[in-house]
């Protein structure tokens, strides 16, 4: 059977207007298509919009020529590659290199030596490991301040649950270090799970808190590439870790 989900639809609106407040004006829609390498292409093209995200999972890292053509139609896609990642792949994924890499977690280091750098979606069985809250342990006392960027599981998205931003963040809390977050998915009016923490209405704040001596963006989202720090802040990534 060919797997075909429709995963959510997300809604961008403009804010309600005073004098018809019942009124709502939908301005996008970003829908989540979930489907399998074994769809027809002409199927998978007929999905093809700029306002849709494709997450293509494969039985194999082989894909047909035309289906890595109608991949280039799609306004964002992820496509799943299982270990071992080859030389080979790499050729083949040069021809969609818009699309991001959809893994698991274990086959993180494997794939990153012959892909090089992508835009990366993880899957994460469990919460954050525990070897990691202990190495940040190390790094600060607890009179530091830590940022804990990415409260959410995946890029584009507000959900919180088993993320491992959010079980990070929890963790530090709890054992008495003081916690600043930010998540441009996960922010307080839509995700209650962050009202227990500092959150930052901007991260570019974070150049002028020298305070903060360690952040950790705990999920690929390319925003926080471009985001600047304090001198004496350290940086960190699990990916990296």
């Amino acid at each position: 059977m060919i797997a075909l989900t429709l995963l959510g639809v997300v809604l961008a609106a403009d804010p309600k207007p005073a004098e018809a407040p019942s009124i709502f004006l939908a301005t996008s829609v970003r829908v989540h298509l979930r489907a399998s390498e074994e769809l027809e292409p002409d199927h998978l093209r007929a999905l093809a919009r700029q306002n849709v995200t494709l997450w293509l999972s494969t039985r194999s890292n082989t894909l047909r020529a035309s289906t890595l053509e109608t991949i280039n139609k799609f306004g964002e896609a992820w496509i799943a590659l299982r270990a071992p990642v080859r030389e080979s792949d790499a050729r083949q994924l040069s021809k969609v290199p818009r699309a991001g890499l959809w893994i698991d977690a274990k086959d993180l280091d494997g794939a990153r030596r012959v892909l090089g750098p992508r835009r990366l979606a993880i899957n994460l069985h469990g919460p954050l490991d525990g070897a990691l809250f202990e190495k940040l342990q190390k790094l600060v006392s607890k009179t530091d301040t830590v940022a804990v960027l990415v409260l959410t599981y995946k890029p584009d998205t507000y959900i919180t649950e088993e993320a491992a931003g959010l079980y990070l963040a929890q963790q530090l809390k709890r054992n008495g270090y003081r916690v600043v977050v930010h998540d441009y998915g996960a922010r307080p009016d839509i995700a209650p799970s962050v009202h227990e923490f500092d959150y930052l209405n901007d991260p570019a704040v974070l150049q002028d808190r020298p305070e903060v001596k360690l952040a950790v963006i705990c999920c690929p989202w390319p925003q926080y590439r471009s985001v600047k720090f304090a001198p004496n802040t350290k940086v960190l990534s699990p990916w990296k870790l």
